[in-house]
């Protein structure tokens, strides 16, 4: 599982986990949390924009090249760790759909009450990337985060 299915450069593969590591989760919860997102504006994205078939294009395509931007970043600062999960390909169809409707209003799930712009979604997505990767967060793979969100935009 790990030598396909995560993106590292510790793969004897570095193509084939590009694409696969997307369907790879740590936890359910992991895997539950990005499901939603995907729901949430994939509906949105093929209803209005796209067709099922630009769909996929998108979501696989933004999926790879925020693997690459990964591994370019890990390269850059000699990290070893493996990455996956499907943030990068979401936030390539949050990119893409925000900037389609930047007036559109968006709410988080767990915080009641709070909403803000598509717009601003989008700029806080990468000022928070851009934190993460200056600060050296490790939660999160931000090279990836902010790869997925520029390729749809």
């Amino acid at each position: 599982m790990w030598r396909y299915f995560s993106n590292s450069f510790a793969s004897k593969s570095l193509c084939l986990p590009m694409l696969l590591s997307m369907f790879s989760h740590q936890s359910l919860v992991h895997l539950g949390l990005n499901m939603y997102v995907v729901w949430s504006f994939a509906n949105v994205s093929v209803n209005n924009f796209l067709g099922p078939n630009q769909f996929w294009a998108l979501y696989i395509t933004g999926g790879v090249v925020s693997s690459l931007i990964s591994l370019m970043h890990k390269a850059l600062s000699r990290s070893t760790t493996r990455a996956l999960g499907a943030s990068g390909a979401i936030l390539a169809l949050l990119g893409y759909t925000c900037m389609k409707i930047p007036e559109a209003r968006l709410k988080i799930v767990f915080v009641p009450g709070f909403d803000f712009s598509a717009q601003s979604a989008i700029i806080g997505i990468l000022l928070f990337d851009i934190a993460g990767l200056l600060f050296k967060f490790r939660l999160f793979d931000h090279a990836a985060h902010i790869g997925g969100t520029l390729f749809g935009v």
